[in-house]
């Protein structure tokens, strides 16, 4: 059995030195010939740096700097040829593999290359392909780059793709292609942790995709993303020829607010978005597609609460709200709007242009417990009632740091049934010679008036109260620092005579105080002098009133605080005894 040892240590010596020259040979001076055979198989010049043949992980030639191309437009590190040996022999050669390594590829050439594939002789050609791989590859769009991409195609007898696989180098994409008859492809893929190329703040968590793949053109049948807290799902077209278009039809979005954009510095919200409708847009490429998107939606918005960067106490609730949403991401409109809040309802429309974070609403409200509408604003301020209206306002979202100049409110108002803390009008109309009062409550059945928001403050007027024991008319102003400066026209019902009082309001809306004017008090002091305290001193005051109206008394101030009142009326002289 010597002999058989011996031979088997010749053989592989000869394997080995038959492989050793075939490595050490130089192989370079194929290239020439090679490139021209390629160049007219591709229709397109084809330039190799160097070949060779290597060992590892099996026996294959080696191209190096691999360009196709005149600019060139497909480029590779190296392309590894893994021939079939036992095909070597035959009139047809077989490559089991060819592997690119570290390119890059542009989408006109990837489109031709394809088409080459497609429309290719076996019968007249030396050669047949049964897989391509490909690692580190980029695909080099007019305006990004896809990549680095890795994948396996796997081709059929006929050179007809069997099935592709193809993914990202860092796994954020995958998907599966199979062929479909008439010439389309069936497309399964996914995306993880992935956002759209130019948007990197618009991260989708998952989203899968099924479809079908023709020229210039993909059909997603099915498609569901998650992105922002929000789940949708639906269908889909794309088209990328002339122009780039996209159709999406949602058919269900499903969201939660507190993980979408703020609508401007220091806002919160919260509660749950659903939504159906459509979304389109078109542009010369893919990057133009995000920014313009027009989309047509029916929103519904269920156990809402947005929080204003304000020093204020709790979150603004809102019950539900639906809406009709029409626009861009530039710009959108809300028709429709129908929102329930506070026990009440509101209707309207607003405008958003989100980049602006500027808002523009016109609404109407009705029958609103204004109670827990201000006290989630104010703990300073009591006050109680049913609130209806209209309003027109429009607020730079993310100024409010600077309210209120950073709004611009017009609304007309009116309060039924409900109690104004803090003063009492009633009280002060009755002690029109009292200087300062402070504290109590004013009941009324109806307070109502047209109140402005704007950069100088608060605005009221036409103010009217009315109730069983008073009527009250006049405005108020309140400063951005929350000073009072107003006027009121009291008149109190069921007294032996009418007594009509005119009272300033100062102080803060922590701390209000009434006042009788100066020409009420002057009024007041020389009626009573003439006629006596009671109808004197109410004729006095009308009568003051009246001429400070007519003349506008320059005098008519408040009393700073501790200043006694300019007048007190004067004691009747006494009478000589005539004794």
């Amino acid at each position: 059995m010597k002999w058989f040892k011996r031979f088997l240590v010749a053989v592989m010596l000869f394997v080995l030195l038959a492989t050793t020259t075939a490595y050490l040979t130089p192989l370079d001076v194929y290239v020439p010939e090679i490139e021209q055979t390629l160049s007219e198989n591709f229709g397109e010049p084809v330039r190799i740096s160097h070949l060779k043949l290597d060992m590892l992980p099996l026996p294959h030639l080696a191209l190096e700097g691999v360009q196709l191309g005149a600019r060139p437009e497909a480029t590779a590190q190296s392309v590894g040829i893994f021939f079939d040996l036992h095909s070597l022999l035959k009139s047809q050669r077989v490559i089991h593999s060819l592997v690119l390594d570290q390119g890059s590829i542009t989408q006109e050439q990837l489109t031709k290359i394809l088409a080459w594939l497609r429309n290719s002789s076996v019968a007249d050609s030396l050669l047949r392909l049964e897989e391509l791989r490909f690692t580190g590859m980029q695909v080099v769009m007019p305006t990004m780059t896809l990549g680095p991409l890795e994948g396996k195609l796997e081709l059929a007898a006929d050179s007809s793709l069997k099935q592709a696989a193809i993914s990202m180098a860092d796994q954020k994409f995958a998907a599966l292609i199979y062929p479909q008859p008439g010439g389309v492809f069936q497309v399964e893929a996914g995306f993880r942790r992935w956002s759209p190329p130019g948007y990197p703040g618009l991260p989708i968590d998952s989203m899968n995709i099924s479809g079908i793949l023709a020229e210039g053109q993909f059909t997603a049948n099915r498609f569901s993303a998650d992105l922002l807290g929000t789940r949708i799902d639906g269908t889909a077209h794309l088209a990328w020829q002339p122009e780039w278009k996209l159709d999406i039809s949602m058919d269900a979005v499903d969201g939660d607010l507190g993980r979408w954009p703020s609508l401007g510095d220091g806002i919160e919200m919260a509660g749950r978005l659903q939504a159906k409708g459509r979304l389109e847009g078109h542009g010369a490429d893919v990057r133009a597609l995000p920014a313009s998107l027009f989309f047509d939606a029916d929103v519904d918005v269920k156990n809402a609460a947005v929080r204003l960067p304000l020093n204020v106490r709790r979150m603004l609730l809102l019950d539900s709200a639906t809406a009709h949403v029409v626009g861009t991401m530039r710009k959108f409109r809300l028709d429709k709007l129908v929102s329930k809040l506070y026990g009440g309802t509101l209707h309207g429309a607003a405008v958003v242009q989100p980049g602006e974070k500027f808002l523009d609403a016109d609404v109407s409200f009705n029958n609103i417990a204004v109670q827990p509408l201000v006290e989630a604003l104010n703990n300073e301020v009591m006050l109680t009632g049913s609130l209806s209206g209209q309003a027109k306002f429009s607020a730079r979202m993310n100024e409010f740091q600077r309210f209120p100049d950073n709004v611009d409110i017009n609304s007309n108002f009116r309060l039924k049934k409900g109690v104004l803390g803090k003063i009492d009008l009633v009280q002060a109309a009755s002690n029109p010679l009292k200087s300062g009062n402070k504290g109590g409550q004013t009941k009324f059945d109806e307070l109502s008036g047209l109140l402005s928001v704007n950069g100088s403050g608060y605005h009221l007027k036409n103010l009217k109260v009315s109730s069983g024991a008073l009527n009250a008319a006049g405005k108020l102003d309140v400063s951005p620092q929350l000073q009072l400066s107003g006027l009121l026209d009291t008149d109190l019902k069921g007294t032996a005579t009418l007594v009509s009082m005119p009272l300033a309001v100062s102080g803060t809306v922590r701390d209000p105080v009434l006042h009788p004017t100066g020409s009420a008090l002057a009024g007041a002091a020389v009626g009573t002098a003439l006629l006596g305290p009671g109808l004197g001193t109410a004729l006095g005051i009308k009568v003051g009133n009246l001429l400070n109206k007519l003349f506008g008394a320059k005098n008519d101030k408040i009393p700073p605080s501790g200043q006694k009142n300019p007048a007190e009326p004067p004691k009747p002289a006494e009478q000589p005894s005539g004794k």
